[in-house]
């Protein structure tokens, strides 16, 4: 993703966290109880993901903060704050890849 708040080499979520809660496991966690590991709390892994993506969403409608010190990705600060045309340019290219991928 391309943003000043999100670091260019590293995904903005932790992946993990993503791959072990399925859409599955949070819409009928009861159904597969039998079938889950033993430890593992579906209802507290669903509440994580949703707590992770909310956070990702707010951050990504939200204007970035023009303090330099909060920027992750100088490019994409220097962007926003100069030509923003060309920011949402990059932001497109960078949402078309991901489609594509």
């Amino acid at each position: 993703l391309f943003h000043p708040h999100i670091t260019p080499s590293m995904p903005p979520i932790p992946l993990p966290s993503l791959w072990s809660c399925s859409f599955r496991d949070v819409h009928s966690s009861s159904q597969l109880s039998s079938k889950r590991p033993r430890g593992v709390n579906t209802t507290a892994q669903a509440h994580s993901l949703h707590h992770i993506l909310s956070s990702l969403i707010d951050l990504l409608r939200s204007p970035p903060n023009p303090s330099p010190v909060t920027h992750l990705n100088v490019e994409a600060a220097s962007l926003y704050f100069s030509d923003k045309k060309e920011y949402n340019r990059r932001v497109q290219r960078c949402v078309r890849a991901l489609m594509e991928s």
